[in-house]
């Protein structure tokens, strides 16, 4: 049992260093690369919320690994130190 264990930890690790390098995800990819499940990333495609790409006709979709990380980056929340020092400075400067 601890060998199928170690067995499936190296096929992990080596599955997840495949993905770092790789700059085109295909669906299966995008889901292990982000754990988004497959339903929720074709939700998102047909929301045109995210980014992907499809060949004319094609029916196979493509992210570009970068702008995924773009846009899982995109919408950055503030921590609360951080917005009092934003609405300190705004109140400062209106006076």
């Amino acid at each position: 049992m601890k060998q199928n264990e170690s067995i499936n930890n190296i096929l992990n690790d080596m599955r997840n260093f495949m993905l770092s390098r790789k700059n085109i995800l295909t669906v299966d990819e995008l889901e292990a690369y982000t754990g988004f499940s497959k339903s929720y990333i074709y939700k998102l495609t047909m929301d045109r919320m995210i980014p992907y790409y499809k060949r004319e006709g094609g029916k196979i979709l493509f992210f570009k690994r970068s702008e995924i990380d773009d846009w899982i980056l995109s919408g950055p929340i503030i921590t609360k130190d951080a917005y009092f020092n934003q609405a300190s400075t705004i109140r400062n400067q209106k006076r």
